[in-house]
């Protein structure tokens, strides 16, 4: 009897097994996220402590107090808690007002599906640094987050007070969508040709909140190419404005380019390269 072709052996379903280096990697990995949750754990019971204490304090301050004297209390208590309200509100609006005479500056996260967790969330770090370094700033910008969505959306969304950011908005939609008009942008990206002379009010810059760790070099200068956008780099390097360490890299941090563009619109680059940290700058001679 003839006998058919024998059966191909079925396919291996195991994950081929870790090298020595990446075991090593994923056991300091798992022991980081150990500490970090131990730390954040042991923060929470004392900052529970601290509350019951303060608690306990506060209710035997207050056994000792007349009817009149809560009273009082009570309504300087308030007094306080308007004045504050009232002042913020003030500070608020200057903010707002000074915003809307400087440049916009966008954030574009359009590359989440380059990125790691790790990096996605060192993205919306970053992002949370760039709202920071604005309201501190002399002449702050307007903020634009676009194409925020999957995890940064998530890493953001977990921090409060982002949805009642001054001078700031975020909108889901991707960088196209936002702007069908895209005549007005300016693409940030270390690979062009023109280098950045100075901040313009009427125009639109755009970086890249992009963290790859240099796998994916080019990207954002690759996409405002493919959309027709205007690119320009810093004016960073020999020649130029700003003059970083022999050892730096040209790619800066996304909180770092925004903040030397805020910088800029209130003072000269080399002034606004101080925001930078120190393993950037070029040492003293």
């Amino acid at each position: 009897m003839e006998q058919g072709p024998a059966p191909a052996p079925a396919a291996s379903t195991e994950a081929p097994p870790l090298s020595k280096r990446a075991r090593k990697r994923a056991a300091r990995e798992a022991q980081r996220l150990e500490e970090k949750r131990q730390k954040k754990e042991k923060n929470h019971a004392q900052a529970r402590d601290r509350e019951a204490a303060a608690a306990a304090a506060a209710a035997a301050a207050d056994a000792l107090l007349t009817d009149d004297q809560r009273a009082a209390r009570d309504r300087k208590a308030q007094q306080a808690r308007d004045e504050r309200l009232r002042k913020r509100a003030a500070e608020d609006a200057e903010f707002e007002k000074k915003c809307a005479s400087g440049c916009r500056i966008v954030i574009d996260c359009g590359f989440e599906s380059l990125m790691t967790d790790r990096e996605a969330r060192s993205s919306s770090q970053q992002i949370m640094y760039c709202y920071g370094a604005n309201r501190r700033a002399e002449a702050p910008a307007r903020l634009l987050v676009v194409g925020l969505t999957g995890r940064q959306a998530s890493a953001l969304g977990n921090v409060s007070g982002v949805e009642s950011w001054r001078g700031a908005s975020v909108d889901a939609r991707p960088l196209e969508d936002v702007f069908p008009d895209r005549s007005s942008l300016v693409y940030l990206t270390a690979e062009s040709d023109t280098v950045l002379t100075e901040v313009d009010a009427a125009t639109t810059y755009v970086i890249g909140g992009f963290v790859d760790r240099n796998r994916h070099k080019g990207a954002t200068h690759a996409k405002a190419l493919q959309l027709g956008v205007r690119t320009a780099r810093l004016p960073i390097g020999d020649g130029d404005a700003i003059v970083l360490g022999k050892e730096a890299s040209r790619v800066l941090a996304v909180n770092h380019v925004f903040e030397l563009m805020v910088r800029a619109q209130s003072s000269d680059w080399a002034a606004a390269a101080e925001c930078l940290p120190g393993r950037k700058k070029k040492p003293e001679e």
